[in-house]
């Protein structure tokens, strides 16, 4: 018995030590240590813009320091959350916050330009956004505009350091205003939020999301 169970512990040795020896790539073939870390969904370019439009509108105080350019933010609507295409709120919500505003950025359709060559990895496209303020219906055109105004400068403001930056960060080549003003239901010639239209210009790999 003796024998056979130092031979067994011989074998199982002369085994460790053989696959101690394969290669790591070799051994990698049989799945990645942590699964559930590979399979987590990378951020898309997209997602990242949309990311830094609210990181920069939540910089909207009117108690914060005045801007590189002297721009001082004249209201607290960024004080609240930032929504993704929120179409509408209620009184409350609009009653509850910060500056009776709320905030909401929507993403639109993507145009891309055709690739220079054929095998071309990029592609030049341009991003255009809204980001609309919704505003409690007894505030006056005066503050509203004032809505617009702060959007306006806080897009092209680095939160970080108070410089205007038209690349969110490296995020695009450049960021542009194409139109802003009022959104009236056709309904009721009433003022139901302010709005601003982006178009952010990009070189993206061609099938970049």
């Amino acid at each position: 018995m003796k024998r056979i169970s130092l031979s067994l512990l011989l074998s199982a040795v002369v085994l460790l030590a053989a696959l101690a020896s394969v290669p790591a790539t070799v051994r990698a073939r049989s799945g990645p240590a942590n699964p559930a870390a590979m399979s987590s969904p990378q951020t898309t370019i997209r997602q990242q813009i949309v990311d830094e439009f609210s990181r920069r509108l939540k910089a909207i105080d009117s108690s914060a320091a005045r801007l590189a350019n002297g721009y001082q933010y004249q209201t607290d609507i960024g004080k609240n959350d930032i929504d993704e295409w929120a179409t509408h709120y209620n009184e409350e919500q609009l009653k509850n916050a910060e500056g009776q505003a709320r905030i909401s950025v929507f993403d639109l359709t993507r145009t891309r330009g055709e690739k220079e060559t054929f095998d071309s990895p990029t592609v030049y496209s341009e991003l255009p956004l809204q980001t609309r303020s919704y505003h409690l219906r007894d505030l006056t055109p005066a503050e509203v505009r004032k809505h617009l105004a702060d959007m306006q400068q806080a897009i092209v403001t680095d939160p970080d350091t108070g410089e205007q930056d038209l690349t969110l960060g490296g995020l695009a080549i450049d960021v542009s205003i194409t139109d802003d003003g009022f959104v009236v239901p056709h309904e009721v010639f009433t003022i139901e939020a302010s709005a601003v239209g982006w178009k952010v210009k990009q070189i993206i790999g061609t099938y970049e999301q």
